[in-house]
């Protein structure tokens, strides 16, 4: 059942000999993984290294997975009851330069984790792509339609802090990485990015596979670790639940990716009920709780070439090949 299952002590155990995995398989999908460049990919069955290719305890920057990660400490925060989904921007004081409007301000909690604010301001870290495709402000309401959003996700990160009165980076550290053990999280690493366009600076993690592997772990356990409950169950749930039609990426919930009519990864079906976190990069953090199986694929940007541009097709084809060296059993 969802939210159970095993949890990696302070060093990562493997996967039995016996078990269902078929080694020939995992070996091809070794030798795939180092054609196309991938920085780590790190597969995880119920809590157990099934392989691991590339520098799975190199700590990478993660794009827009800090999305995702940013959600638990959201959660965090409602758990100690100093924020609501249902407060207003104009409560929490929450506004920009140049001004958000009225209508704007309007805007719930909820809207922004679920990138549907209706506020189309200029935002820092923001791509070309979401730049050009940006709709005009006052275009819709809050609530009316989903639009993948930077200023929201910084807005949150901006929510988050003031709400907690302690920093993103240094916060995940305790509530987050050290409860799971990571071995390799550092909040040194965290950078924020601040542009003259908008007073929300982006948040940028470095995370390695093998660290970003057991927060997949922490979600497929709806928020459990051990006998600790970390996150609130509610809040994970509602994190990985369906929210808006996201085309041929599947469907977003709350700053994840979930999984529609199997899309989430191109190339590939997968379980009803899966979710990621994914950035450009591509990164990916897949888990598929049906199967207890987190997958986490890192992209080597620090040093971009074309030997390590990696599609998201290429991810595909990996996932595809992951789930087909599972033997029945």
């Amino acid at each position: 059942m969802l939210g159970q299952g095993t949890v990696p002590g302070v060093h990562w155990d493997s996967i039995a000999q016996n078990a269902p995995w078929s080694r020939d398989s995992l070996r091809a999908i070794g030798e795939y993984v180092r054609s196309t460049g991938s920085g780590a990919v790190m597969v995880v069955d119920d809590g157990r290294v099934v392989a691991a290719w590339g520098e799975p305890a190199r700590r990478f920057p993660l794009a827009s997975v800090r999305k995702s990660l940013l959600h638990a400490l959201l959660g965090t925060e409602l758990a100690r009851g100093t924020l609501s989904t249902s407060a207003t921007l104009a409560q929490l004081g929450i506004d920009d330069e140049p001004p958000l409007t009225s209508a704007e301000r309007s805007a719930h909690l909820s809207d922004l984790l679920a990138s549907r604010s209706g506020i189309y301001h200029a935002s820092a870290f923001e791509p070309s792509s979401m730049r050009s495709n940006r709709p005009a402000r006052g275009s819709a309401a809050p609530g009316e339609r989903w639009f993948y959003n930077n200023w929201d996700f910084n807005a949150l990160g901006t929510i988050f802090e003031h709400a907690s009165g302690r920093k993103i980076f240094d916060a995940f550290g305790e509530r987050i990485a050290r409860p799971l053990e990571m071995e390799d999280y550092s909040a040194s690493d965290g950078e924020y990015q601040l542009e003259p366009v908008s007073r929300h600076a982006a948040y940028l993690f470095r995370m390695s596979a093998r660290d970003l592997a057991r927060f997949g772990v922490l979600y497929m356990r709806r928020g459990a670790w051990g006998s600790a409950q970390l996150l609130p169950q509610a809040w994970v749930a509602a994190g990985v639940q369906a929210q808006s039609d996201a085309g041929t990426a599947g469907a977003y919930g709350q700053l994840w990716w979930v999984a529609r009519d199997g899309m989430l990864v191109p190339g590939v079906l997968v379980d009803s009920g899966a979710f990621a976190a994914r950035g450009a990069g591509p990164h990916y953090l897949i888990v598929i709780p049906t199967r207890r199986l987190v997958i986490v694929h890192l992209t080597d940007t620090d040093t971009p070439s074309p030997e390590k541009y990696v599609s998201r097709d290429a991810v595909g084809t990996m996932v595809k090949r992951i789930l087909a060296a599972r033997r029945p059993g």
